[in-house]
């Protein structure tokens, strides 16, 4: 992850930051970035019990909104006779059905997305259907906050430092429309 990247926005004159709306979403998304990646360095030296509660208790909201929000899960959970109550350990997530490319390929995207999500303020990503179809994706702008914290712990976890130097070798389809800054952040790490 480069850091000097989002260095770079963060630098930036406070009157060219009120004046450019695109470099103060960048400077937010790397500070909610950063703010993740702290959260995730500090559940690596979490007691091992305790990060299991936080594990399954996480799990079982997310089971949860998914059973009461998006109509292609709460089916699935309807069908394998099970609610997200019922899962107290990690071993009851075996509980929750596989779910197949196919699947949700087979189904419009409104079945397999949250009722309250704004698709307008969501990024779609597509897979390359090296396996058959593209697969299209659809995330928050959390998400890829998110995202960005993972691999960034990845990497600084394997003893990557920021002064180290890093390419990073991507498919064109993932270059920025011009204009589109949150486009522009997803390959500068």
């Amino acid at each position: 992850m480069c850091y000097g990247i989002y260095a770079c926005g963060l630098k930036k004159d406070i009157n060219d930051l009120r004046r450019d709306s695109a470099s103060v979403e960048s400077a937010n998304m790397s500070l909610r970035t950063l703010l993740h990646l702290h959260d995730l360095r500090k559940s690596l030296r979490q007691d091992p019990l305790e990060r299991e509660k936080i594990q399954i208790r996480r799990f079982r909201e997310l089971a949860e909104y998914a059973y009461r929000n998006v109509s292609f899960y709460h089916k699935k959970f309807v069908d394998a006779k099970i609610v997200p109550s019922s899962i107290r350990t990690l071993d009851d997530v075996a509980k929750i059905p596989v779910t197949t490319k196919d699947e949700v390929q087979a189904v419009p995207m409104s079945e397999i997305v949250g009722r309250n999500a704004d698709l307008e303020k969501c990024v779609k990503r597509v897979t390359s259907g090296s396996t058959g179809i593209p697969l299209t994706v659809v995330l928050e702008k959390e998400a890829l906050d998110i995202e960005r914290a993972l691999v960034a712990r990845t990497y600084f976890e394997d003893g990557y430092k920021l002064w180290h130097k890093m390419i990073r070798i991507v498919d064109t389809h993932d270059f920025p429309t011009p204009g589109n800054s949150s486009n522009r952040i997803l390959v500068n790490f």
